[in-house]
């Protein structure tokens, strides 16, 4: 509650019509997903410090493994190929916090599904062929269950 002399913002903010119909619960205007930064502040061109040092320590770092790879080809290939789906997985990502309810929506939930389960099957895969069989089986049925509980909570759950 605002005290004698003091605007509330919520209370300009339901004055104007326009921005009564932003409001979300408790009354905090809901901010579209491009235009808010890590930090909480405003971005009005989508572009974040923190997201930018994230990809280039994700950048240098599989530049680092595929140099340390030395001439296996199938190392090489397991980062550049986690690499991109990394990075497709992000892009996905913002895409479908930006998009509204609509058929495309939907076709960038299934490519977020398909890319986790990617992420998953790779590198369950390069886990488990180091370990003990029965750590093998465990690793296994855990990557088994996030992606079938991912197919749960994203085709299945209405609540996006």
């Amino acid at each position: 509650m605002a005290g004698p002399g003091v605007t509330s913002a919520i209370s300009i903010d339901m004055a104007d019509p326009q921005h009564r119909a932003e409001l979300g619960q408790a009354g905090r205007v809901r901010e579209h997903p491009l235009e808010v930064g890590l930090a909480g502040r405003r971005d009005h061109n989508g572009f974040s410090w923190l997201t930018a040092l994230s990809f280039a320590f994700l950048t240098f770092n599989s530049g680092l493994a595929i140099f340390h790879s030395g001439a296996d080809a199938w190392s090489v290939a397991f980062v550049a190929a986690s690499y991109v789906d990394l990075v497709l997985l992000f892009v996905c990502l913002r895409c479908f916090e930006a998009t509204d309810r609509s058929p495309t929506r939907s076709k960038l939930k299934a490519c977020v599904w398909v890319l986790t389960t990617l992420l998953a099957i790779m590198f369950s895969y390069k886990v488990a062929a180091v370990m003990p069989l029965a750590v093998a089986v465990i690793v296994w049925a855990m990557a088994a269950t996030a992606v079938v509980g991912g197919y749960y909570a994203f085709f299945r759950r209405r609540w996006w």
